[in-house]
């Protein structure tokens, strides 16, 4: 196995993951942000760009530590556990 093909099934098994628990994150966040709130008489809006932010900036940190340690993994010790 190739270390491309390697760390584009890293990436497509992470992605996964990425993205289900950000679908669990968001409206227990937004839900706990907005029982926060009700206590304050000035509300700010929640926008949807936070999250979506929030989504951007956690995927570059974990994408760049994946394949760091992709490309850091001797590949004879892969085919050793295959």
């Amino acid at each position: 196995m190739s270390r491309e093909n390697k760390i584009g099934l890293l990436i497509k098994k992470f992605f996964k993951a990425l993205v289900l628990s950000f679908v669990i994150a968001v409206p227990v966040s937004l839900f706990t942000i907005q029982r926060y709130l009700e206590n304050y008489v000035n509300k700010t809006p929640i926008s949807w760009w936070i999250f979506a932010i929030a989504l951007v900036v956690t995927a570059c940190i974990s994408l760049l530590t994946l394949i760091r340690k992709a490309a850091n993994q001797n590949p004879a010790e892969s085919i050793k556990i295959e």
